[in-house]
Parts: structure tokens; sequence; C-alpha cells
């Protein structure tokens, strides 16, 4: 299984919270060729005016394939025009409506989260916690050490944004 970050930009994230079921069960990217289901998709964005990184979203992927049929699958005709779509596992399980959206500031983190690369290009390039998005262009494959460290701040973290918009939780960058 392989874990991933996709990035999402602040105006496409915020709008979810007030979703009915802010939920994330679908995503549609052509960097998705590259996963497969079992695999896992962090989606992160960056705060405008501030540069932190946060994580919103976490999506076991259940199924992968073109717009059409995840369009039938999900009886939503409007989805985002891309090649690849993904559908979470609690989904095409008939488990639930997916990962609930969380708001967690990675800015303790950003630059000790690690990519496998076969280039050299292995860490973000933090300055104070601060990540310029062009860096998030193209989804990136986590090391299994950087895949737990999410895992375990997503699955401590609240559901939902947090009152004041800076993070559910300010992670400290020396906590497991």
């Amino acid at each position: 299984m392989a874990h991933f970050i996709k990035y999402w930009k602040w105006p496409t994230v915020q709008p979810r919270y007030d979703e009915a079921v802010p939920t994330l069960r679908h995503m549609g990217s052509r960097q998705f060729s590259r996963v497969a289901p079992g695999d896992v998709i962090w989606m992160v964005t960056v705060q405008p005016g501030t540069d932190l990184l946060f994580l919103v979203g976490k999506l076991a992927v259940g199924w992968l394939g073109d717009r059409d049929e995840a369009a039938q699958r999900l009886g939503n005709p409007r989805l985002w025009n891309a090649p690849f779509h993904v559908i979470a596992q609690e989904v095409i399980e008939g488990r639930g409506p997916g990962e609930p959206f969380k708001e967690i500031n990675l800015r303790e983190i950003a630059g000790d989260l690690r990519f496998v690369s076969p280039s050299g290009k292995d860490r973000l390039r933090a300055a104070g916690g601060r990540v310029h998005p062009t860096q998030l262009q193209t989804m990136r494959r986590l090391t299994s050490e950087s895949a737990q460290r999410l895992t375990q701040l997503w699955d401590a973290a609240p559901a939902g944004r947090s009152p004041d918009g800076s993070g559910a939780g300010v992670i400290q960058g020396n906590q497991p």
C-alpha cells in the first residue's frame, strides 16, 4: 500500500466544510494513474497569505476508474473533468460516506515529511513551517515513516474545521 500527498487549492477545500456531510468520498485527477485500490491519498492545502500547510483529507482508495463510471457509481453526473477518479473504500464497501474533513496545521512537521524520490527531491522546502504550493503541484509519494506520522496525526485530530481556522490541532514536531 502506497501513501500519496495530493494538493488542493484553499478555495476548493473551504466550501467542502459547509456540505451537509463534509466527507472525502471521491476525487478526480490526471495524476491518479499512479494509484491503486488500497493506496491512501492525503489531501493537503496551503492557507493563502501564510503559506501554512494543512492536512485536510484522507481517502483510502476503494475504486479507480474513469469519470463516466465514477459518475454512475456515485449517482452524480457533475464530476470534475479528469481522466482518473477514485472513490473511497468506505463508500465502495457500503460502510460509510468516507473520512470526515479535518483541519490539521502541519507547520511544525512540514519540513520533516519525506517522499520517495529517485531524483533526490525527497522533502519540501519549508521555512518556519511555511511551504510554497508550487512544491505540491505534482502528487508525491510519502515514505512509510512519513505516512505513519500523518496517520497518527489524523487519528488524533477531531473532525471539522477549527473554530478560528488556524488548524484543529497545531502539531508539535516532537510528538510521536
